[in-house]
């Protein structure tokens, strides 16, 4: 089978249209989060704050489940 040039030339047009229709639609995207307020590093940050609150929560109600038994505490009178 021989190598079309052409074939090759018009799937290469093809993937550099898409490719620059994806990289448009995704400007649009960024520019109208921008517009209603939301710095694009803003989503990013609510959802790490979000996992640290969470774990956060989840390790309070393990420690308020598990009773204290034994405290290691200092003494401060020493």
């Amino acid at each position: 089978m021989l190598f079309d040039v052409n074939l090759a030339k018009t799937v290469h047009n093809e993937y550099e249209m898409r490719l620059q229709e994806h990289r448009m639609l995704r400007a649009v995207a960024r520019i109208r989060r921008e517009r209603q307020g939301a710095h694009p590093f803003t989503l990013a940050y609510r959802r790490v704050v979000n996992w640290l609150q969470s774990n956060l929560n989840l390790a309070d109600a393990q420690r308020s489940a598990t009773p204290v038994t034994n405290p290691q505490t200092p003494c401060l009178d020493c």
